[in-house]
């Protein structure tokens, strides 16, 4: 189980991608966002562990259960059954670039708009990704090779990812 995988975590600053299950149909309250209905199926949290404890800290806290949920997240905690976590310690802010590869790939959707994206500065539609169909090995591959070759995001002006 994932939860007994926490002390490998790097304390570190990183990115991660959280990815998980949801394994019924659920109706949410996802805090300013509102209610939301999700679907079963498979989902993929980007994020980033930029303070105390770094990457072990965040993905701790995202795996235990809360009586006040802090991040968005946090709220999902009780239908979502943890998968797997890539990540990437870094010092630099690859958040929004991991969402935006994700979410340009077939069958990704963005199920609940602004989800962990409500303080975002580029325009990120959410930093949840819906996709059933990806793979650990995929989402390694593909955030590997898209922070290899300089990908960014750029939401504003099209849905596909900027090369710089």
């Amino acid at each position: 189980m994932l939860i007994e995988l926490i002390s490998s975590f790097p304390p570190e600053k990183g990115v991660y991608i959280l990815s998980f299950s949801i394994d019924e149909p659920v109706d949410v309250r996802i805090g300013s966002l509102g209610i939301h209905q999700l679907p079963w199926g498979l989902y993929h949290y980007c994020g980033s562990a930029r303070g105390s404890g770094g990457l072990r800290a965040r993905l701790q806290h995202h795996l235990a259960s809360r009586a006040h949920p802090h991040w968005h997240l946090d709220y999902l905690r009780e239908w979502m059954r943890p998968l797997g976590c890539l990540f990437v310690v870094t010092e630099d802010n690859l958040e929004c670039s991991c969402a935006t590869l994700l979410n340009c790939l077939a069958d990704s959707s963005v199920p609940i708009p602004r989800f962990g994206a409500s303080d975002c500065q580029h325009g990120c539609p959410a930093h949840l990704i819906q996709n059933s169909s990806l793979t650990p090995g995929t989402i390694r591959d593909v955030v590997r090779n898209g922070i290899k070759n300089g990908i960014r995001y750029n939401w504003e002006n099209s849905a596909t990812p900027e090369v710089k």
